[in-house]
């Protein structure tokens, strides 16, 4: 007996060698972990405050957004006197938020709250990789990166895509909740909700979250033919979704590229679930829940719309007829995403990889799980270091091996969450098709969940690491000088980015404009649009732009014009040349005919940035009536301020344009 005791105890030492030194991957308690990241996000608030109020977007999607709030508010129904692609669950947003807090609907108040919705993001990647790690230098990474990515909320403050990310980054952190049994129901019916609320935000986000979960779903559903045939359904219908969305533009080679590293990334997640997810996990009453959640939420939503005034008929328009006319059909409205064609053998390798590593855990080979745990902790650190140098890759590089954190430990010890780790694999994938077909903001959205998974897969690679593994003494003595050196760096560099945010705040001129006072900007941009301010006060009843700018409309006050009462209701957006109908753009001619005193904006470098398609742009009725009704009289950089052909008028000189 004591022979034995003998020959266990190097065993015994090597493993508690190995625990000790791998304690930095343990969380503290609840209270230090909460305190530290309160101490991180007051001077991440710092930054937040001044990066959100530095800079004005010429597109003005802040003030389309706003408008459409603004009319909500007031009363106007949704899609029928007021224009919007947007659900109606963002509406019901703004109306809480706008109502809880008592703030007026300004440029300073929403940008305040995209601040907060920013930080809230952050807290909560740091939680999903805190629950799946159980690291907190991890976690902080985790929580920075992500912090940097949604600088991209300050050119579009109080967008759906803000509601969205953070409805999206729930949905993930409710497939952590369902780990524990007696919130396992709860959390599916969550997860069926947040889904819904998602497809009646935006559509195309909304349909990636479905499919996110129901997969997720039918990859642990009980055993069965109804259960495999809907699994084969949904995958089948998973991969052949980026080909039915890009297919008016797989002509071009960004498509192409776009398109076959999501469906070869998507395969691989497919892949690593049908060898690694246990079937069965789920009993039908907690896969009932998700659908049940999904459908009381969904004919909650429609019920308050009716309530309200709102056909079905308008809604369904608005939020799917048209929207697949302007964005899958035409092929005009179209930026393609920045990803080269040398990404496509990397996803191959990414789905091969993924189907040897699944034959060779049927086939009980183990020579490849010593490959794995340094292949996740390679991926995971040059995935993070990617996101920190060069972010726009993160969407190549990270999206085909998303399935590595499916894989089980290379002591064979199950990955623990596998719900959780599943629903965060498919949703990451999916809703990387976002980018298309524009790849604007678009592109830093889906870079956050990247982020979240190159960090729980470095740590997975760490977890992995066997005792007897050649590179297990270099892990051991580089982890604890790496943990204290990581949460150094996190937290010296959050002070840095408020110093920053706030010399570059300090740096820009004030706009200086009603309800717009907290905002800087470029000083060319302030000066145009004080300029136009000024002369839109003086001189107009109504004003249309060319393209829209509705903020202006907050800064002027001036009504908008366009029938109050019928569709499309008031011209409230920016790229009004593409989303109205020849009919729509005439009724807004129609009563903008009726002011004498109207005025307009003509913004010619706005129009090429909107006019992807290169229309000709007198084939727009509206914009065809303001350049042949009106004249420019004064301009201010490249903005023109126009008036009716009869009415003579003297206005101040603007900027002079420089070219």
């Amino acid at each position: 007996m004591s022979l034995g005791g003998a020959e266990s105890r190097p065993h015994r030492m090597v493993e508690l060698h190995r625990r000790t030194s791998l304690q930095w991957l343990a969380l503290p308690s609840a209270a230090r972990t909460a305190a530290w990241f309160a101490i991180l996000t007051v001077p991440a608030a710092i930054a937040a405050y001044y990066r959100i109020f530095s800079g004005f977007a010429e597109w003005d999607d802040e003030g389309s957004v706003m408008m459409a709030v603004k009319q909500y508010l007031t009363g106007s129904r949704l899609y029928v006197e007021i224009y919007s692609s947007y659900g109606p669950v963002y509406y019901f947003y703004n109306w809480l938020v706008r109502s809880t807090t008592g703030n007026v609907l300004d440029h300073n108040t929403v940008r305040i709250t995209a601040a907060a919705v920013s930080l809230l993001c952050a807290l909560l990647c740091a939680w999903i990789v805190l629950r799946l790690t159980k690291s907190l230098p991890a976690a902080s990474v985790a929580h920075l990166l992500v912090f940097r990515v949604l600088s991209f909320f300050t050119y579009e403050p109080g967008h759906p895509q803000e509601l969205c990310l953070l409805l999206l980054l729930c949905l993930a952190g409710s497939g952590i909740l369902a780990s524990n049994a007696r919130r396992l129901w709860p959390a599916m019916a969550a997860a069926g909700s947040i889904a819904a609320a998602l497809t009646l935000i935006k559509i195309n986000i909304g349909i990636f979250a479905i499919l996110a979960v129901a997969l997720a779903i039918l990859f642990q559903s009980p055993p069965g033919w109804f259960w495999r045939t809907a699994k084969y359904a949904a995958g089948g219908g998973a991969l052949l979704l980026p080909i039915a969305l890009m297919r008016v533009h797989l002509h071009d080679p960004a498509a192409q590229a776009y398109c076959a590293v999501v469906v070869f990334s998507i395969a691989g997640v497919l892949a690593a679930a049908h060898g690694f997810a246990a079937a069965g996990t789920l009993s039908f009453r907690e896969c009932l829940a998700a659908a049940a959640g999904f459908s009381v939420t969904f004919v909650l939503v429609l019920v308050v719309l009716v309530w309200q005034g709102v056909p079905i008929t308008a809604t369904l328009d608005s939020l799917v007829l048209n929207q697949i006319g302007i964005n899958v059909s035409s092929g005009f409205w179209y930026w393609a995403v920045e990803l080269g064609r040398i990404w496509i053998p990397w996803a191959l390798a990414g789905l091969g990889a993924a189907i040897l590593l699944v034959r060779a855990q049927r086939s009980g080979e183990n020579s490849v799980y010593r490959l794995l745990a340094p292949g996740q902790v390679l991926f995971g650190g040059v995935g993070l270091l990617i996101a920190l140098v060069a972010p726009k890759f993160l969407l190549g590089f990270i999206t085909p091996f998303c399935w590595l954190l499916l894989c089980p430990r290379a002591n064979h010890s199950a990955a623990p969450q596998t719900h959780a780790r599943i629903l965060l694999c498919t949703a990451t994938v999916l809703q990387t098709l976002y980018a298309y077909p524009i790849a604007g903001s678009q592109t830093y959205f889906l870079r956050v969940l990247l982020v979240v998974v190159a960090a729980i897969s470095l740590l997975d690679g760490l977890h992995s690491f066997p005792p007897s593994a050649r590179l297990a003494p270099l892990v051991r003595g580089f982890a604890r000088p790496a943990a204290v050196v990581t949460l150094a760096a996190v937290a010296l560099a959050y002070p840095l980015l408020a110093y920053r945010a706030k010399q570059l705040y300090t740096s820009l001129t004030p706009l200086d404009l009603p309800g717009a006072e907290r905002v800087h900007a470029e000083q060319e941009v302030a000066e145009d649009y004080q300029w136009l301010v000024a002369r839109l006060r003086q001189n107009c009843d109504t004003f249309v732009g060319l393209p829209g700018i509705p903020s202006l409309y907050f800064w002027t006050g001036k009504p908008l014009p366009g029938p109050v009462h019928r569709t499309p209701g008031p011209l409230n957006c920016d790229n009004w040349m593409y989303v109205f109908s020849s009919a729509q753009q005439q009724a807004i001619v129609d009563d903008l005919s009726r002011y004498p005193n109207a005025c307009a904006v003509y913004h010619p470098s706005g129009v090429d940035s909107w006019n992807r398609g290169k229309l000709d742009v007198r084939g727009w009725p509206l914009a065809n009536y303001i350049l042949t009704h009106f004249k420019t009289i004064g301009q201010s950089g490249d903005y023109q301020f126009m008036i009716r052909n009869e009415r003579q008028l003297e206005i101040p000189a603007g900027r002079r344009a420089v070219h």
